[in-house]
């Protein structure tokens, strides 16, 4: 795994990161399925209906887990964050599940009290991903299952940021693993990996709307580039929409989602 970096203070970008994130859908129908297959494993397995989802931010996943699939599957739902802001935000959104203030090292349940353990999109904002893989398998009971998502920028076609900002290249290479060693880590956590998949999203912006997508900083590679750096990407940006009218900006995204069993 890769050594800590950089940290995004969401304290201070939690209402505009809600507002700017909402068109990347993190709860799709890929992740419900799996989801779905997750908590039925743990169900047979004995497992408490208790879902621990850890870095929650502010709540997305959970609300939609709560509207889709909430009442069909019956189980309770936990949301823990260490940035107060973004729990705020969550209030209004999650109204069945419980949120807490908690770093993901540290996670505030009893040994073997919930049946699955999902994070999405979070883990490269971890101080310790080897800590919060304990802690996963501490509070998981047996037959509990960990479902993880997230990008894996050094896997596959480089994201379309890295064009207009260069310095978020080495700012990712130091928060995000390769597949290899995160795999390695989850076996050496305790798991035993079930499933493994890799799904390319596409995004097509127009220069004008990926501008504006970047200008109040709300992803986390911005948040953290030095200010000379943000400035030029962003005249990248607007340089590129002059010369290039009416052409639209594609990313491919892969997202990787891996599901695993308490070993």
């Amino acid at each position: 795994m890769t050594s800590p970096g950089p940290r995004t203070d969401y304290e201070q970008i939690a209402p505009d990161y809600d507002r700017d994130r909402q068109e990347y859908d993190s709860f799709d129908d890929e992740l419900a399925a799996l989801l779905a297959g997750a908590l039925n494993a743990a169900e047979a397995a004995g497992a408490p209906r208790l879902l621990a989802d850890v870095g929650c931010g502010t709540g997305t996943l959970l609300s939609r887990f709560e509207q889709d699939s909430c009442d069909a599957y019956q189980w309770k739902t936990v949301g823990f964050d260490p940035s107060r802001k973004m729990l705020s935000v969550a209030k209004g959104k999650v109204f069945s599940g419980a949120l807490a203030a908690a770093a993901a090292e540290r996670l505030p349940l009893r040994d073997g009290s919930a049946g699955c353990v999902l994070s999405t999109f979070a883990f490269h904002h971890f101080h310790d991903f080897a800590a919060f893989l304990a802690q996963a398998r501490r509070v998981l009971a047996p037959g509990g299952r960990l479902l993880l998502r997230n990008i894996l920028p050094r896997e596959g076609p480089e994201p379309l940021m890295y064009r207009f900002f260069p310095g978020a290249r080495e700012i990712d290479s130091r928060r995000f693993p390769l597949r290899a060693p995160l795999l390695e880590s989850l076996v050496a956590g305790g798991f035993v990996l079930e499933q493994s998949i890799c799904t390319e999203r596409l995004y097509r912006f127009t220069a004008e709307r990926y501008l504006e997508l970047c200008r109040k900083r709300t992803i986390s590679q911005l948040h953290l580039l030095i200010d000379e750096n943000f400035r030029r990407g962003m005249a990248a940006i607007e340089s590129y929409g002059r010369e290039h009218s009416g052409e639209m900006l594609e990313e491919r995204i892969p997202v990787h989602t891996f599901v695993a069993a308490r070993a």
